[in-house]
C-alpha cells in the first residue's frame, strides 16, 4: 500500500511540474527545450500510471490466511466440508465486493 501511495504522489508531483512548464511555455514562445521536458514528463507519468495499474492488479490478488483454533482444529478432526463452506463464503463476499 505504501508503494501505491508513493506512486500516486510522484504522479501528482510530475503533473504539477508539467503545468508549471506549460505556463512558462506561454511566456516564452517556441521554446523547444521546454516542449521536450513536457514530453519527457508526460512519458514518465504514463509509465508511473502503468506501474500503478499493475500494483493495483497485484493488490486484488491478495491471499487471505485462515487459521483455525480450538480443540477440534488442533486434533486435526475438523470436517473438510466445513472448511470448504468457510472458503465459499469468503469467495462470495469477495465477488460481491468487486462487483460494486
Amino acid at each position: 500500500m505504501a508503494q501505491i501511495s508513493k506512486i500516486k504522489e510522484n504522479i501528482s508531483f510530475l503533473q504539477s511540474k508539467v503545468e508549471e512548464l506549460k505556463a512558462s511555455i506561454n511566456e516564452r514562445e517556441n521554446n523547444f527545450v521546454i516542449k521536450i521536458q513536457i514530453h519527457n514528463l508526460n512519458s514518465e507519468i504514463k509509465s508511473l500510471q502503468k506501474i500503478l495499474y499493475q500494483e493495483n492488479v497485484k493488490r486484488n490478488k491478495e491471499i487471505v490466511a485462515l487459521r483455525l483454533i480450538g480443540g477440534i482444529a488442533k486434533d486435526g478432526t475438523f470436517p473438510l466440508h466445513s472448511v470448504g463452506g468457510i472458503t465459499d463464503t469468503f469467495q462470495i463476499l469477495y465477488s460481491k465486493h468487486h462487483n460494486f
